[in-house]
């Protein structure tokens, strides 16, 4: 995405989209449908939303197959003092945009502050919709496809 593209781009910089463990300018990578919906989820939601380090365009820390690595992924937290309130609402907008074919919910996230909170991944992957849901046991995360 260019930056003469992230000027129709209300809530969010390029470096947001940007892969911390390179130069700054990796957002040029992203693509730029999934940064229009990140915007609009902002908008639709009314709460400010935290792209992770690393949540947009990444060269590692993802596993092998990641949108993250096409540029066409991101993961967010919403900022909201009422997480489980923020997860209804914006997992129904999620579901219903057909852009969107991979969806993740981590219920074990924590936001900047250190708080727990719901964190997200939303992608523009091909082919049919990818559900699931993370969750933290025995030190580790264990997956739960909710839609294969």
């Amino acid at each position: 995405m260019t930056e003469r593209e992230f000027q129709h781009i209300k809530y969010f910089k390029p470096s947001d989209f940007d892969d911390k463990h390179q130069p700054p300018g990796t957002c040029a990578k992203m693509d730029s449908r999934i940064v229009y919906f990140i915007d609009g989820l902002r908008e639709a939601m009314g709460l400010p939303i935290i792209i992770t380090p690393n949540g947009g365009f990444a060269s590692n820390g993802h596993s092998s197959n990641s949108m993250h690595y096409r540029g066409m992924a991101t993961d967010f937290f919403i900022v909201t003092s009422q997480p489980m309130s923020a997860y209804r609402t914006a997992a129904n907008i999620i579901r219903l945009n057909p852009l969107i074919k991979g969806i993740g919910f981590y219920f074990f996230w924590h936001d900047g502050a250190g708080k727990q909170t719901v964190g997200y991944h939303t992608d523009c992957r091909p082919g049919p919709l990818a559900m699931w849901r993370g969750d933290y046991t025995n030190g580790k995360c264990k997956m739960t496809y909710l839609v294969p």
